[in-house]
């Protein structure tokens, strides 16, 4: 912290210097101090007295040189000064509070003598102290009293009153944006005439006392302005805003002169209110220019600048001797310099240029044109365009860049644009800049989510744009009528589908394409793209088409069913549902022939199935929906279509079939052989069913012909497959004999309970396919017993094709099991005729009640403690497994976790044989529930898939004497034991393997089920349920599911309500959402 600012700026450079090398060269002499006073004698060319005296704010200062008198401000006054600061004579917080350094007046100022009364002090400024009431005479002068103690006060306020200012506007000192204004006071004189010129410091407190108001105001303003220094200098550089306001006022004064360039005064200056401003002028010069250049323009009047003295940006102007307003607006710059550059020339050639120029800068100066280029300004809405910019090669990105332009007809304008127009030269036109339009486009891109900032590289805002964000925003923008640019082109949005659809054979060509206004593009290429991962096309015009998403999302996979041909789609015959879901959006834009319009018609008109009547050569009476099933049988057959009968387990799907067929046999009988159609059919059934066919064909249909192939008669090499209606064969012998099997074409392949063929990789599922047949169809009251795929390979061997490949089929299995039920939708309406399913409640209400409840068992401390054991190592070691490899990889080890907990839960004995004699609370249960049951007479079916349990299940019953029946998948006499346990009374019990027995058995002797083990698969447990709840049965069937608490089986339950959801999605009107077991799933399951 130096000497303060207000007493450093008072002193020049050089003087400062100057005074420092007197302190530091020891020309000091004398130093006393005096309380606030300091006297010192220093050596110049004589040895000069300088005293300073501090007293409140101010410092006043005096010494005897020459130049002291001139300009106050000494050397040696500034050596004390240093002195003063260096050995801090005076505290730091009184230094640092002066803001005056006050001169004082000698001789010269004979004026000073007016202002003091005769009966006070008289007070002269000269070497001599007079003071006529002080008795005490001294050799220092009369005006250092001033300053002492008692604060004899230098000027009184009627000496300010008379002080008066007097401006002068410094034009040889004007620079770009100020001008200066000296202020000089002056006394006015009792006699009229002004004391001589003099600079003042002025304060705040001094301001009110002076005379003039105006000056007051004046002043006030100035200080103001210049609060940083709490005074005024006696120069003050006025800026572009206080020169407008306080010129005029200073003329209001009468006492503003002009200093002109050359230092001569000029004044006083009045104030004209005539109000000016400047213009540029554009005209032509000669043949081959324009030039322009810059004029005063009073009212109507052109006046040439040289008219005027002087012009300020501050806007005013000196003209004809005052003092006058300028208004230029912004432009005022811009003119000034055209002003100082005289004329400027323009070639011809370059006027479209400058017109360009000068329309397109952000202020325009005003300017009068020559009739020939005088340019209408138009108002209207450009377009938004959304810019996709290349990346910047430094830096490694996963977005995009863009920018946004607004097109004003031709002319793009980008967001630093600060203009006011852009002047197109093809139109002629000036286009006005619509910033509210800016504004809202810019507001629309942010709620669009993108945010726009500033980027160095590009020197523009761009907005950085993800990958998933691109195909929503660009539809977006297209949509509300932007235009969307990209590095190869501009985007366009799709229109509408045109499709055509021919005829051919056995197939459907579907040409279809999209319009990009006045371009097409083909469906396949639309595909491929996609396929490819990318967002657009090029169209054949250069621009890029956006695809359908839409459409795509909502069809795109489905249409990888067909095979792709160029710009067509081939699918079969039997997909036209298929092609009739693809163009729902556009079914009244589409060109199709008459057969496929026929088909259509036929097969989306499908409601509600016509009954049909059985021949009068069939035994027995259908029921109505047995007679709707003939009807729908009829009606694939002449589509020659395949179809699943998936009616609900002991509704007769086998009876339906059998009457199918006996009513074309009897229709053949009364033809020509000639137009004979009914040849030999095959069924293909598990073992446990063939006796049933051939048992229901005896029974309804005796005049058919069936032939058991599936056992001693598969070996003759003799046999005649035409001298038969009916073969019947296993799944086993399918496999086996399918070299032979396929030599034959049969008129019928009826593949009963056809969720066998599920896996269609396996050798069951490829021999069914190749077998030869003009009609084919599949029995399954669960056609969907665990996903979707299920479906593909029943009807890949019903309809081949009409679900795709297998590969196309699993994209839209991922579809229907990830998005919402409208997918599923589509999958059921192309279905929809190929499949037919009643359930009994719907179509069997005559059947007695069903009751399925769950009976839960706590296991003993001992059986408890084995599988706890069990649990913990698999929570251990199977979770975390599976979280580092995947589910995919982890299958096996869950699977067998998931077995051995079951087993455990059934009895410890299944885990080791060394616990056989440890108590399974399940097994306790179930054996008193049938002991009840006998001694009661009811009879029931104990179904488990472990057959060593049931085996465990014997050795109980045994010992308690109680008769039973068994059946697993070894069992050859099925038949015998299946008559056995429906007629004879005492045999109370049947024990069946679930796989082996689920299916294919009608035991209506019995009431009364246990499923011992609950299974993933609740359709596996339906069908065995449905063993005894099928029509024949005339009491009440109670089912049970026995449960261990708090185990695996508890949670299993959750997931088979998930798997139950499956089937019913597509089969029936259920549109549940379809879900695969998941890593949560398998924490819920060992938790």
């Amino acid at each position: 912290m130096g000497i303060p600012l207000a007493i450093e700026k008072k002193f020049g450079t050089v003087i400062r210097q100057w005074g420092m090398e007197y302190y530091y060269s020891g020309k000091i002499k004398n130093f006393s101090v005096h309380g606030n006073r300091v006297v010192a004698r220093v050596q110049g060319k004589s040895l000069y007295e300088v005293d300073i005296v501090l007293s409140g704010i101010s410092l006043g200062v005096y010494c005897e040189c020459e130049y002291h008198k001139d300009h106050i401000y000494c050397k040696h006054i500034w050596a004390v000064l240093w002195r003063i600061y260096i050995s801090k004579v005076f505290p730091t917080d009184k230094l640092m509070k002066i803001l005056y350094v006050v001169e004082c007046f000698d001789e010269s100022h004979e004026d000073w003598d007016e202002y003091i009364d005769d009966d006070k002090s008289e007070i002269r400024i000269d070497n001599k102290s007079i003071n006529q009431n002080d008795n005490n005479k001294s050799n220092s002068p009369l005006w250092k009293s001033l300053f002492s103690d008692n604060g004899v006060q230098l000027i009184n306020d009627e000496l300010e009153k008379q002080k008066y200012f007097f401006y002068y506007l410094r034009i040889d000192r004007a620079t770009v944006n100020s001008i200066t204004v000296d202020l000089v006071c002056r006394i006015a004189k009792s006699d009229g005439s002004w004391s001589e010129p003099f600079y003042e410091i002025v304060n705040n407190y001094k301001v009110s006392k002076y005379g003039d108001k105006r000056d007051q105001t004046i002043l006030s303003i100035l200080l103001g302005k210049n609060q940083q220094n709490g005074y005024l200098l006696p120069s003050e550089q006025l800026s572009k805003g206080p020169v407008s306001v306080l010129v005029p006022m200073m003329a209001e004064t009468g006492r503003l002169y002009i200093v002109g360039p050359d230092g001569t005064e000029s004044g006083p200056v009045n104030f004209d209110k005539t109000i000016y401003s400047l213009t540029a002028v554009l005209e032509k010069a000669d043949s081959s220019r324009y030039q322009i250049s810059c004029k005063i323009v009073n009212q109507d009047q052109i006046i040439d600048t040289s008219v005027a003295a002087s012009m300020w940006i501050g806007g005013l102007i000196y003209i004809n001797g005052a003092v006058a307003k300028l208004d230029c607006g912004e432009s005022i710059g811009a003119l000034f310099n055209l002003r100082r550059q005289g004329i400027i020339y323009i070639e011809n050639e370059q006027i479209s240029n400058f017109l360009s120029d000068y329309y397109s800068s952000a202020i325009r100066m005003p300017m009068i044109f020559p009739e020939e280029l005088q340019i209408p300004e138009v108002s209207i809405t450009p377009v938004p365009c959304l810019r996709f910019l290349k990346k910047d090669p430094f830096q490694k990105i996963n977005y995009l860049i863009a920018s946004v332009y607004f097109d004003y007809s031709g002319t793009l304008v980008d967001l630093n644009h600060k203009d006011t127009a852009v002047y197109n030269k093809k139109e002629n036109k000036a286009y006005i800049i619509n910033r509210e339009f800016h504004r809202k486009s810019i507001v629309f891109i942010y709620q669009s989510g993108i945010v726009l900032l500033h980027n160095d590289y590009y020197d523009k805002p761009v907005a950085k744009i993800t990958k998933k964000q691109f195909v929503p925003l660009v539809k977006k923008l297209l949509e509300n009528g932007w235009r969307v640019e990209g590095e190869k082109g501009v985007f366009r949005k799709p229109g509408t589908l045109s499709v055509n659809i021919k005829s051919g054979e056995d197939w459907f060509d579907l040409k279809a394409a999209f319009a990009y206004d006045n371009t097409y593009v083909p469906l396949p290429k639309l595909l491929s793209a996609i396929k490819k991962g990318e967002q657009y096309v090029i169209l054949d015009d250069g621009t890029l088409g956006l695809l359908p998403e839409e459409w795509l999302k909502k069809y795109g996979t489905l249409t990888s069913m067909g095979e792709l041909q160029d710009d067509n789609i081939r699918f079969k015959r039997s997909q036209a549902l298929l092609i009739d879901t693809l163009i729902a959006d556009e079914r009244e834009k589409i060109q199709s022939d008459e057969i496929f319009d026929r088909i259509r018609s036929e097969l989306t008109s499908f409601v509600a199935i016509e009954p049909l009547e059985p021949s009068e050569s069939m035994n027995g009476i259908l029921r109505f929906y047995q007679k709707e099933g003939l009807g729908w049988l009829s009606f694939l057959e002449r589509f020659g279509l395949g179809g699943c009968l998936a009616d609900d387990m002991g509704l007769g799907k086998t009876v339906q079939v059998l009457a199918h067929l006996e009513k074309r046999r009897y229709f053949d009988n009364e033809k020509k052989k000639s137009e004979k159609q009914f040849g030999t059919s095959l069924v293909v059934a598990p073992r446990s069913l063939i006796f049933n066919w051939i048992k229901e064909a005896q029974k309804f249909t005796p005049l058919l012909k069936v032939l058991d192939f599936s056992g001693d008669t598969r070996t003759a090499e003799n046999v005649d497959f035409s001298e038969y209606d009916l073969v019947l064969v296993t799944y086993g012998t399918l496999r086996r004999d399918i070299t032979r099997l396929r030599e034959f074409v049969f008129d019928y392949v009826i593949l009963d309970e056809a969720q066998v063929i599920k896996n269609a990789k396996t050798i069951t599922a490829k021999s069914a396919c190749l077998l030869h047949s003009k009609n084919r169809l599949a029995l399954s009251g669960t056609p969907v017993e665990n996903h979707l795929g299920d479906l593909w390979s029943i009807f890949e061997f019903l309809n081949p094709g009409i679900l795709g490949c297998s590969a196309a089929f699993s994209k839209v299995q991922k579809m229907v099991s990830s998005v919402n039920d409208n997918n599923c939708d589509l999958l059921r309406t192309m279905l929809k005729p190929f499949i037919l399913r009643r359930t009994k409640s719907q179509v069997a209400s005559d059947l007695p009640e069903r009751t399925e409840e769950i009976v839960l068992c706590e296991m003993e401390p001992a059986q408890k403690k084995i599988y706890d054991e069990l649990k913990k190592y698999y929570q251990a070691n199977l979770i975390k497994k599976v979280e580092i490899q995947g589910l995919n990889k982890s299958k096996i080890m869950i699977l067998e976790a998931l077995l051995r907990l079951r087993q455990a839960a059934c009895h410890p004995g299944l885990i080791d044989k060394k616990n056989t004699e440890i108590t399974s609370v399940k097994l306790e249960t179930l054996v008193s529930q049938i002991e009840e049951l006998r001694d009661e007479g009811h009879k029931c079916i104990v179904f488990s898939q472990f057959t060593s349990m049931l085996a465990l299940v014997k050795v109980r019953l045994d010992k308690t004497s109680i008769t039973y029946e068994y059946l697993d998948g070894t069992t050859v006499d099925r038949e015998k034991r299946v008559e056995r346990f429906q007629k004879d009374p005492l045999c109370s019990v049947f024990l069946i393997s679930l796989k082996a027995g689920g299916v294919g058995l009608n035991l209506t002797a019995a009431e009364y089920v246990f499923i011992f083990d609950p299974w993933w698969n609740p359709a596996v447990e339906a069908q065995a349920i449905d063993r005894t709840h099928r029509i024949g049965q005339k009491k009440p069937v109670f089912a049970y599911r026995m449960i261990c608490k708090n185990t695996v089986e508890e949670k299993v339950l959750n997931l088979q309500s998930k798997k139950k959801k499956l089937a019913e999605s597509i089969i029936s009107n259920d549109q549940s959402l379809i879900r695969d077991i998941n890593i949560d799933d398998l924490k819920l399951l060992f938790g």
